[in-house]
Formats: structure tokens, C-alpha cells, sequence
């Protein structure tokens, strides 16, 4: 899959679609929906994607070419989130979720400083506010996300621009 990749890509900044190796007709088709060795979850289809969605189907793609070990291995990490109520100090129960790709805001100049601003502490304020179990009821928090596996390839993707649900404001 992966070398199906480089030569669709070198493909498409060549512009030769029509001049694709086997295997990245195969990928294309894929992408495509079309049969392929086994269904993906999420497939190319006609419509329009964005960024994140072609990453997305691309990622399945490869993994889905992959046993499981190799995949978490090469591919997939882990991070854990965990909350503390501001003023009850009462901590969740830490929510480990497992990502092929993280999507970091272009908040700075440079990868470090936008790394850093994507895993800082966030406060949940206002609408926001975190439902402690201990005190049943909303309140202020803090929620801290943290890497807790890296995988040994890790995709990045730089967003130009983030939407907050809680303002609606992009």
C-alpha cells in the first residue's frame, strides 16, 4: 500500500493519472469505492473532501493493509484525557483513545510551539463546563490531553484554522 501511495503521488504531481503503476490503480479503485481485497470503513466516494477526510481514507487504507500489531507499531499511538474539577478537585477517570494522525492548529511559528499550545491544559468554562459525578452537577475544569504511545510514524496534519463548537466561531 505504501509504495501504491508514493506512486500515486508522484502520479499526481506529475500529473500522468493515466500512467499509474497496478498497484496504484488498485489504491485508485479503492479510493473509488470499488471492490478491493476488503472493505474500508470510510471510502472515497464522488463528493468533495476536505483535507482531513482524504488523510483519513488514505490512513484506513494503509492500515487496512496491515495485521494489528504492525499497525500499532508502526501507526498508531495513544493518548489519555483526564479532567479536574477547579474548585471540587475531583479528577474523571482517564479516557485513553488510540489515533493514526493528529490535527494540530497552526496557532504558532514553528511545529514546537504549536505541539506544545495543542497539548496544554484547557480550561472548560461557561457553556463548556465538565459534569462531575462526585458533585453532580456542572463545573469549571481543566482537562489535560497527553501522549501516552507514540507510534514509530506519526502523521501530522496542520490545520490553518480550528472551529470552536461551544462559540460557533471559526
Amino acid at each position: 500500500t505504501m509504495a501504491a501511495l508514493q506512486n500515486l503521488f508522484r502520479a499526481m504531481s506529475e500529473q500522468q493519472m493515466g500512467h499509474c503503476p497496478a498497484s496504484t490503480k488498485n489504491l485508485l479503485k479503492a479510493l473509488q469505492n470499488e471492490e478491493l481485497v476488503r472493505p474500508q470503513p470510510m471510502f472515497w466516494d464522488h463528493s468533495q473532501k476536505d483535507a482531513s477526510e482524504s488523510l483519513q481514507i488514505l490512513c484506513n487504507l494503509l492500515l487496512g493493509s496491515m495485521p494489528d500489531t504492525l499497525q500499532h507499531e508502526l501507526l498508531i499511538g495513544k493518548t489519555v484525557t483526564t479532567l479536574k474539577g477547579n474548585s471540587c478537585s475531583h479528577t474523571s477517570n482517564p479516557r485513553t483513545e488510540h489515533f493514526s494522525q493528529l490535527s494540530i492548529g497552526l496557532v504558532a511559528d514553528n511545529l514546537h510551539d504549536c505541539l506544545h499550545a495543542h497539548f496544554s491544559n484547557e480550561q472548560l468554562l461557561g457553556n463548556n463546563k465538565w459534569w462531575c459525578d462526585a458533585c453532580e452537577c456542572n463545573v469549571e475544569a481543566t482537562r489535560k490531553l497527553s501522549i501516552a504511545h507514540l507510534p514509530k510514524y506519526l502523521i501530522l496534519q496542520l490545520k490553518r484554522f480550528e472551529f470552536a463548537s461551544h462559540t460557533q466561531q471559526v
